[in-house]
Parts: C-alpha cells; structure tokens; sequence
C-alpha cells in the first residue's frame, strides 16, 4: 500500500526501495513461488529482499515463517531467522 524509494541519482533505477502493509512479492516465472509480509526492504546493490512483520515464503506446497526472511535474489536461497513454522506437505 505504501512505497518509499531511495535513489542515488533520480535519472537511474532506485537503489533502495520500501513495501509497507500487505506486501505481496511474486515469482515472474513461477507462480508457486511467492512471498507475503508486512514489511519488504529491496537492496538492488546487494541484490537481496529483507522481510519482516510476519513473513511468509511459499513455494508449491512448502512454506516457512520467521521473524525475518532474506531472499537472495541471484541464488535462490531462502534464509529464515528464527524460524517458528514450516510445513512440506507429504514430507
């Protein structure tokens, strides 16, 4: 609902951007993949996604939650900082 943007200069993409309230991240190519959060930090220099406030990762039939979830957009790795639920269905 609400989007702050940093730039370094105002002629180039934002070099940080903030998502506040009902934060919805979708995978372009996978619908299965998705995240949801009340906060969502975008670090485009470290290539990373910061969510907080109740985050959720999604993937197919997987999920996990946290206190804080880290995407690692260029490896596709997952990291949950105090993690307090996860399911895998048929696992």
């Amino acid at each position: 609902r609400r989007i702050r943007l940093r730039y370094r200069k105002f002629s180039e993409a934002p070099s940080y951007m903030r998502a506040e309230e009902d934060v919805t991240i979708r995978e372009r190519d996978d619908p299965s993949k998705y995240a949801t959060s009340g906060v969502a930090d975008f670090d485009r220099e470290r290539d990373v996604i910061y969510l907080t406030e109740f985050p959720q990762v999604y993937q197919g039939q997987d999920t996990v939650t946290g206190d804080r979830i880290v995407l690692h957009r260029a490896s596709d790795v997952v990291e949950v900082s105090r993690s307090n639920a996860y399911s895998a269905e048929g696992h």
